[in-house]
């Protein structure tokens, strides 16, 4: 039937902005209370301020300059456009006045700026169905000018509206998705800053920059993180006395920053870190889950901070370089970073510790953990060249890092690290002074290197530059060597002289022999065979074993300057990266101990089929992966599609809980069945929110939660603890009694067998269980 709209009833208009209505009721008015909706635009900006690790101030600020944003539009995420952000800026500018009737200051308008620049950037990443493109990208901070000076004063605001601005200009050539670029405030001098996530609480700074001149940095009293600074040049002291650099490095602690001025040297290079203090509590558990009493003096809370200078040694100095230098890419080079994080940590607040700990008396270690300890030993000395970190090590040998160091101190008198730098010099000095060899050939490497340079036309208009580098690193392992070619090529073409291009590329190509093939057994190397000893040159992979990597960088420059205030530049960057392993690592000798028991590895695992000619077998598992993938979506029926499936594991060793994205292993299989997941656990990434805190237990919230964990002493104490936690009682999950415990072994793998068995898991709580 049609309706015209001559019968459509009458509506009255209500302005959502009225916070009180009134109701006629016959002669009688009546005063009804209403509230505002929520501004659902708000929701993520909340959302926003509890996933980032803010000092208060900084979250007041952001938030504040975010009320203050979404107040000015009404334009939705997804039709911010540029021109709005433009608009607002002017905004800012022109209309905002202080509490004092005065426009607002420019580092005032950098501020608001920085703030929503940060949470689009957020945006981007978190809910790029939502904003694929960052609105803020082409929108310029306010440019602050610089007092005169030799030595240069700067306030901590202005320092940081300088960098903002920085890093806005700064060329990002896309290193990593946890990783940032920013080149020196031009302003200030020359180098860069490189910022690398490698924790979602500890951030990682690399810089190496030189400056026109002294700069004198006034810092105010402020609530301040955790932080390590190590310098391996330049110096940088403070007015009380504290030194970074020439053999000194830095622990800022947790707690009240107090007023304080810095003299930074022209050229420095080294690193920094920070962290909340409660991360103490995960990198050093104990079992109260509270920081461990011997780092208290790390955290102060709302108290002035601890701030002191440990000596530079050379195993600090190693481990920085380590840092500056990492050779991995994606997903391995943030691990590698971690790992070397925590050995930093562990090697800086040393002499504390065992200032502590020296009054204290050592427990006896036992035969199997001195055994061990002896083989992490030979392990060093068999990797002099590239020795593993302490976790490796203790992955290696099968021990806990703290157990490891402790134990290596007690047999040894000296830290891990401390030992195989000895060892090393030891190893290149008795080499040196035999007096055939160089440096270079004492540390097995040869390298070769050209740069090329010159015109290409009679004009000049046309130069080049070529970048030629070779390297090769041997072992005395058998079969194991390691190579780096390196070109470069640079085009710069001067069309005019006001037209310039410029076309640069980059290839790095690194083929080595894998590592993990040349750790040996501990029976026949520091433990006594029957068979006779195991040679330490023997490598136990096969001649073909590889951890090959390369990267490609290309791109190109053009600036046309229209007059001196006014130039136009267009550039663009490509980054390609790529990593191959194939190779096989021993797990353990047989009874006979003779016979040693290898796995195989390969990045593209259908090749796993090909050497053993199971291809017809790797068809039938895809097969019936599928049929049972069909089987459960039909048993599930419609209820897949509203259902809302929670993932999390249980580590008692690494923070407590974990979460996981889409490209999960496991989460592929909730995928291919089309369960639906919680929103912090639906973005199309590897890890979820990582590890998350008690605070954030709502985020594994759902109607069904599968939480793998195994059952180990350990596991079953931290998930009694869980348990307990009030917060986790709150969990409407915990309250329908949907909470259902599987094996971490199955559900944290990554072949087709774990996925089977997580099936297993889903016909076994969702199917039969008839939820």
């Amino acid at each position: 039937m049609n309706y015209r709209a001559d019968f459509l009833p009458p509506i009255k208009l209500i302005s959502i902005e009225d916070t009180a209505l009134t109701r006629e009721t016959g002669s009688s008015k009546r005063l009804i209370k209403t509230t505002p909706p929520t501004d659902i635009r708000w929701v993520k900006v909340l959302e926003f301020l509890r996933s980032n690790n803010l000092a208060p101030n900084s979250r007041k600020l952001y938030k504040r300059e975010l009320k203050r944003f979404l107040a000015w539009s009404e334009v939705h995420y997804h039709e911010l456009r540029p021109r709005h952000l433009a608009l607002y800026k002017e905004y800012l500018r022109d209309e905002i006045l202080t509490d004092a009737g005065k426009p607002l200051s420019k580092s005032s308008i950098n501020a608001g700026i920085a703030a929503l620049k940060s949470f689009f950037k957020w945006m981007c990443y978190t809910y790029p169905d939502i904003i694929s493109t960052n609105p803020t990208l082409g929108i310029k901070l306010e440019k602050v000018p610089l007092p005169p000076g030799m030595t240069i004063t700067l306030t901590l605001e202005e320092e940081r509206d300088l960098w903002a601005q920085a890093r806005q200009n700064s060329q990002q050539n896309s290193l990593e998705p946890f990783e940032s670029y920013c080149q020196v405030p031009r302003q200030l001098g020359k180098g860069y800053m490189r910022s690398i996530e490698v924790h979602p609480q500890v951030h990682l700074g690399i810089g190496n920059y030189e400056y026109y001149d002294e700069i004198l940095s006034q810092c105010c009293e402020s609530d301040h993180p955790l932080q390590f600074a190590v310098l391996l040049s330049g110096k940088v002291t403070d007015k009380s006395g504290g030194q970074i650099g020439e053999g000194y490095t830095a622990i800022s602690g947790g707690g009240i920053q107090r007023k304080m001025t810095c003299l930074d040297s022209k050229s420095s290079m080294g690193i920094g870190f920070s962290m909340p203090p409660e991360l103490l509590a995960t990198f050093f558990p104990t079992g109260d889950g509270e920081i461990p009493p011997q780092l208290r003096f790390l955290a102060k809370g709302s108290e002035w901070q601890t701030l002191f200078y440990p000596k530079t040694t050379t195993a600090i100095q190693t481990v920085a370089q380590q840092i500056v230098n990492c050779p991995y890419h994606g997903m391995t080079k943030r691990l590698y970073l971690q790992a070397k994080v925590l050995e930093l940590i562990s090697l800086q607040l040393f002499p504390f510790l065992a200032e502590q700990a020296g009054v204290q008396p050592s427990p006896r270690l036992k035969t199997q953990t001195i055994a061990r300890i002896h083989h992490t030993r030979e392990i060093l000395l068999s990797r002099l060249e590239n020795p593993p970190s302490i976790l490796e090590l203790a992955q290696m040998v099968g021990m806990s890092d703290h157990t490891l160091q402790r134990g290596f101190q007690e047999l040894f008198g000296t830290t891990a690290f401390s030992y195989v730098t000895e060892k090393r010099m030891e190893w290149a000095e008795q080499l040196l002074r035999q007096g055939n060899m160089t440096v270079a050939e004492v540390a097995n490497i040869y390298r070769g290197a050209i740069d090329l340079s010159g015109p290409l036309n009679d004009s000049k208009t046309v130069l080049y530059r070529l970048n030629l580098a070779a390297q090769t690193t041997e072992s005395f392992f058998d079969f194991f060597d390691a190579q780096r070619y390196f070109i470069a090529p640079t085009f710069t073409w001067q069309i005019s002289n006001r037209t310039k291009l410029t076309l640069a590329a980059e290839y790095l190509d690194r083929p080595e022999s894998s590592a993990l093939a040349a750790v040996l057994p501990a029976v026949g190397t520091v433990l006594p065979n029957p068979n006779g000893k195991i040679p330490r040159n023997r490598y136990i992979g096969e001649q073909d074993s590889l951890e090959n990597s390369y990267s490609i960088r290309a791109g190109y420059d053009l600036e046309h300057r229209f007059s001196q205030n006014w130039q136009l530049r267009n550039a663009l960057r490509f980054f390609e990266t790529g990593y191959k392993r194939k190779f096989n690592a021993g797990t353990a000798l047989a009874d006979d101990n003779r016979t040693l028991s290898r796995f195989f590895a390969d990045d593209d695992g259908y090749d796993v089929a090909n050497i053993f000619d199971k291809q017809q077998q790797e068809k039938q598992v895809i097969e019936n992966y599928w049929q049972r993938i069909e089987q459960l979506k039909q048993a599930l029926g419609d209820r897949r599609h509203h259902l809302q499936v929670s993932f999390a594991s249980l580590y008692p060793g690494f923070g407590e809980i974990y979460t996981y994205g889409k490209k999960f292993s496991t989460s592929i299989v909730l995928n291919d069945i089309g369960l639906q997941r919680p929103p912090a656990q639906s973005g199309d990434f590897f890890w979820g929110t990582g590890k998350i805190s008690y605070e954030r237990l709502s985020e594994i919230d759902g109607d069904v939660l599968f939480l793998s964990t195994r059952r180990e002493k350990a596991y079953e104490e931290a998930l009694e603890k869980l348990q307990q936690s009030p917060l986790w009682q709150k969990l409407k999950v915990v309250q329908r009694n949907q909470v259902y415990l599987v094996d971490l072994d199955h559900w944290y793998a990554f072949d087709v067998l774990a996925m089977n068995a997580v099936i297993d898991d889903l016909f076994k709580y969702l199917v039969s269980a008839k939820l």
